[in-house]
């Protein structure tokens, strides 16, 4: 004949089949979580355990060696009993008593309750700790950034006002590549992290994109623009997308720069090759000094085009004051 307590348990399974469970998990959301979260966590934690049980193994079969008198008598009498003193006093100390009590009315009630510590007590403490340091460290990430954003804007702002803008105005494309490479405001962009060099590089296509969203660029669209090039900033869905646009941008230009060195080129060589047709048939009624002429001409197109475009001297200039910045000599390479 079953025992009565074991009615009671099952009348207590019944209970738990209640559908107001289930629409408290529905109204409480975390508390799905946390169960799987506890899932997920289970091959971990049952390997924890073995290990731990594997230690609490090894010390028991060595006080059960070692000890004598009424310490072997009482609690190290043999290796289980010696793995309960370990687990419950040494390392459950709190909870040792309760179980005790329970195990000493019915042996059944061992595992039951060693159960419940270890979800109730032990896994939930420890997942409430994990959530707990979770939130504090996502606070101090906030915060963080609440204070580097308003650093900079405090400096820029001074750097803007002493250039002589309002605060209320928009600059024009010209005044947001000057204050770029003003040397206080790159050496200060370059201390907390931002790329300066692709700033300087990519100024016209973000003036443009941020003046196309908001038909100017006001001191917060500067700052905002100024805190996107850091180096520590995720990766987006839009910085992909506004990438891919630049790259396409660049490609576009690059062609149309290359089509038109080609129709030069092809011009030059037209020229140059009726020249020599000239030359040969003897119809030719320039001299050789106005050839030549001509050539240090063409020379000359070619010299100017190789020279260092605005924007590499802008960034050259940005890396002396930086490296004086830091202490760096400008004269030696960077």
């Amino acid at each position: 004949m079953l025992d009565a307590s074991i009615l009671r348990l099952v009348r207590i399974v019944k209970i738990l089949r209640l559908s107001r469970l289930a629409r408290l998990m529905r109204a409480v959301p975390e508390i799905i979580i946390f169960l799987k979260g506890i899932g997920a966590a289970s091959r971990s934690v049952i390997a924890i355990m073995a290990l731990w049980c594997i230690i609490i193994y090894v010390f028991a079969i060595f006080f059960v060696q070692t000890s004598g008198g009424t310490l072997k008598q009482e609690q190290f009498n043999n290796v289980p009993s010696a793995m309960n003193t370990l687990l419950l006093d040494g390392i459950m100390p709190d909870n040792g008593g309760l179980v005790t009590i329970l195990a000493e009315d019915n042996p059944i009630f061992w595992p039951i309750i060693m159960i419940f510590v270890l979800l109730a007590s032990i896994t939930l403490s420890y997942m409430l700790i994990g959530v707990l340091v979770q939130i504090v460290q996502v606070i101090a990430v906030t915060e963080k950034e609440k204070a580097i954003v308003g650093t900079v804007a405090a400096h820029l702002r001074l750097h803007w006002e002493e250039s002589g803008h309002d605060t209320g105005h928009y600059l024009s494309l010209a005044d947001f590549q000057a204050l770029l490479v003003e040397p206080g405001v790159a050496v200060f962009l370059d201390g907390v992290g931002v790329d300066m060099l692709v700033l300087v590089d990519m100024a016209e296509m973000i003036y443009e994109d941020i003046a196309k969203e908001n038909n100017g660029v006001g001191f917060a669209h500067f700052v905002d623009a100024v805190l996107n090039m850091r180096g520590t900033n995720p990766v987006t869905v839009q910085d992909v997308k506004s990438q891919l646009r630049i790259m396409k941008r660049m490609i576009k230009e690059s062609v149309a720069h290359l089509q038109n060195d080609m129709r030069k080129q092809f011009a030059l060589t037209n020229r140059g090759l009726g020249n020599v047709r000239k030359l040969m048939l003897g119809d030719a009624e320039e001299s050789g000094d106005e050839m030549l002429g001509e050539g240090l001409d063409v020379l000359g197109e070619s010299m100017e085009a190789s020279l260092p475009s605005e924007s590499m001297g802008a960034k050259m200039s940005i890396m002396k004051h930086i490296s004086s910045g830091r202490g760096v000599n400008p004269s030696e390479p960077i």
